[in-house]
Formats: C-alpha cells, structure tokens, sequence
C-alpha cells in the first residue's frame, strides 16, 4: 500500500473514532492497526465532535466504559489537530473524559454540564 493510500485509510479510521461513524470497538480497533506518530494534522477535533460523543452517552448509544474508551483513543494523538480557538478547551475535554479516576467521575451532570459549555461557545 502506497504512503499516500496508507494515510487516506488512517485518515478515515481516525475520522470513524472522532465522529462515531461505526461501532466504536471496531474503530478502535482498526485505528489501532496505525502508528501514533504523525507528520501532522489529518483530522481537525472541533466543538461538535465533543458535543456528538455527549449526545451519544445521554441517548445511550455510549455508556460511560465507551465515553472514556472514546476520549482515551482521541488524546494525546499527534494527528489529531484541534479547532482554532478552542484548543485548550477541547484537550482539557478529552483529557477529563479519558482520565476520571484522576478527575471527576463520569457522570449524567458532569457531561450535562460539558454538553452545556461546549454549546455556549456555538453561539
């Protein structure tokens, strides 16, 4: 497989993850089968990326061992860029998703009140 063609199929398996495009097991996995290392940016976390894993736990198509699963993929990744503006706030989001036994438990109020926060900044 080409560089170019290896790197559109990592493109799109990160895309899978950020956007819940498929089961979230599944693009774990295929996401896996790539290095962590990257020359940059192939997906752009924004906003309403965080504000979709949200709805998905409220609406139940996530639950919280698939919420931290999901913010674990994303953090930390070197081609994961972030939206202009809200850099800081979007790691920060990952960073507490990912690591609640260090921060705060996930739970029903505390992605209400992100749900809450990442809308206002929409307006």
């Amino acid at each position: 497989m080409s560089r170019e063609s290896r790197d559109d199929e990592r493109e799109k398996a990160l895309r899978d993850v950020v956007e819940l495009r498929v089961p979230l097991r599944q693009a774990v996995d295929r996401l896996a089968s790539f290095d962590w290392d990257s020359d940059g940016d192939l997906v752009v976390f924004a906003s309403g990326d965080a504000l979709n894993s949200l709805q998905a736990y409220l609406s139940g198509r996530l639950d919280v061992v698939g919420l931290q699963l999901w913010a674990e993929t994303l953090e930390g990744r070197d081609d994961l860029g972030f939206q202009m503006g809200n850099q800081g706030l979007l790691k920060d989001f990952l960073f507490q998703f990912s690591s609640p036994e260090i921060c705060e438990s996930i739970s029903e109020e505390m992605v209400r009140r992100w749900r809450d926060d990442l809308r206002d900044l929409a307006r």
